[in-house]
């Protein structure tokens, strides 16, 4: 008799293979995390609103709102939803972290434009940006005119006090010309009558005024020996003051002199 052998036990059973898990990509991976969901947005509008949005800030704010609550909803049988639930100001607050003061006008204005639809505190957007309505440029006020400044006041001017004899006299006796170096003749043009008048008016200055006959005696030595000599030959004594000019002059006059030569006399 053959003996009985245990049972053979059964094998185990495998098991089954854990379902694909999706994984978010890293912190620092570029790829947008779509697992959280997303919005489909029509080309046309997201370029109106997003691109060349003619909406201030808040206003956009709030049309993303109620394009979160709209078409980011599908029905059951996969059609979009159009408009929103039932939405407060408080709701637009909480969901923008804007204060409530303004949300309210917001949403007005944005129905007044044809952005947006309202019906008992439901909202829709208008998919259509060629239907908006487009608030006109604000005109500037034109600029204000200058007002031109005043003109001042013309004075009419006064003449003044004709000065005392006492201080022109003064005035007259300081404005003496000074006399050159020794050796050189006085700074005088070199044409024959302007250097006799100018010499004959130095000459004065410093030995007194000249009498008639002094000034014919002196023209003919200047005629005689020419403007320099006669310089050359007073200035010494010129310069020692009025009273030793004045005795250097009749000196000078007194002595002979002989005259030049016909052809010296014509240079």
């Amino acid at each position: 008799m053959s003996p009985t052998l245990p049972p053979r036990p059964s094998p185990a059973p495998r098991p089954t293979p854990a379902p694909a898990v999706f994984r978010a990509p890293g912190f620092n991976s570029p790829a947008p995390d779509f697992h959280r969901g997303y919005l489909r947005v029509p080309l046309n509008f997201w370029r109106a609103v997003y691109c060349r949005s003619p909406l201030t800030r808040r206003q956009l704010q709030l049309v993303s709102v109620i394009l979160r609550e709209s078409w980011g909803w599908t029905r059951r049988g996969g059609e979009v939803q159009l408009w929103t639930r039932r939405l407060s100001v408080r709701s637009f607050a909480d969901l923008t972290g804007l204060s409530t003061d303004r949300l309210g006008r917001d949403l007005r204005a944005l129905v007044a434009r044809g952005v947006l639809r309202e019906r008992d505190g439901r909202y829709q957007l208008v998919p259509q940006p060629e239907l908006w309505i487009t608030p006109p440029a604000a005109k500037s006020a034109p600029p204000k005119a200058r007002a031109r400044p005043p003109k001042a006041p013309a004075f009419p001017a006064e003449t003044a006090p004709p000065a005392p004899h006492t201080k022109t006299a003064k005035k007259r006796k300081r404005n003496v010309p000074v006399l050159s170096r020794p050796g050189l003749s006085p700074a005088v043009d070199n044409s024959p009558a302007p250097a006799v008048a100018i010499l004959l008016e130095v000459i004065a200055t410093f030995a007194g005024p000249l009498t008639s006959r002094e000034q014919r005696a002196l023209h003919a030595r200047i005629r005689w020996q020419g403007a320099a000599a006669v310089w050359t030959a007073l200035e010494p004594g010129l310069r020692e003051g009025p009273q030793n000019g004045r005795r250097w002059l009749a000196a000078y006059l007194a002595a002979p002199s002989e005259p030049a030569t016909s052809e010296e006399a014509g240079g």
